[in-house]
């Protein structure tokens, strides 16, 4: 009998873990893929991303002593996904130059405008921290003591690292502002 009603209560806790799980992860759902869009090239990358992202979480969610820190742990673990499979593509090296032209490209998302397409294109050629550092203050609205918390940097390098990349971005949509309409003139200073 001890170990049925051991059964039970364990079922009991996993539906309370995975509604819990649920209810917190959907508070995030939009602004994680937002940040995991902007740290890779296309669409399916950035749901591979997420997909690995909450199997982690999920796997370690009991080692998380406070819900309201699930955000920053979730971004986290997705940065840290990110980073390993980085790593790994250096290692394992990409693609032959020879097959590149039977790949298709990824360079255009018709499900997003223009101008997020523009600004994703933008946000990747920046330094990988930089842009780390904007996409998780400007798109996800984390404070910069939690990215200090999220890259594990100190609070002076975080701030830095907005100012050179909004510097930078600014510079990158400028010239491809003046790119595609040349006639125009437009001030992205104010």
């Amino acid at each position: 009998m001890r170990v049925g009603c051991a059964k039970i209560n364990k079922e009991i806790v996993n539906k309370e873990k995975q509604e819990i799980f649920l209810k917190l992860l959907s508070e995030v759902n939009d602004s994680l893929f937002m940040y995991a869009r902007a740290l890779v090239k296309n669409n399916k990358d950035a749901e591979d991303l997420i997909q690995d992202s909450i199997i982690a979480t999920y796997e370690n969610f009991e080692s998380l002593r406070n819900y309201s820190c699930f955000k920053g742990y979730i971004f986290k673990v997705a940065r840290s996904k990110y980073i390993q499979k980085h790593r790994r593509s250096w290692l394992f090296g990409k693609y032959e130059a020879d097959s590149e032209n039977s790949l298709i490209s990824n360079d255009f998302t018709p499900d997003l405008p223009l101008e997020i397409e523009t600004l994703y294109n933008a946000l990747n050629k920046l330094p990988e921290n930089q842009k780390e550092s904007l996409v998780l203050f400007e798109i996800s609205g984390f404070s910069i003591e939690e990215i200090c918390e999220i890259q594990s940097s100190s609070l002076s390098a975080v701030k830095s690292r907005l100012k050179r990349a909004r510097e930078k971005l600014s510079m990158i949509l400028k010239s491809e502002y003046e790119y595609l309409n040349p006639d125009k003139i437009y001030n992205f200073n104010n």
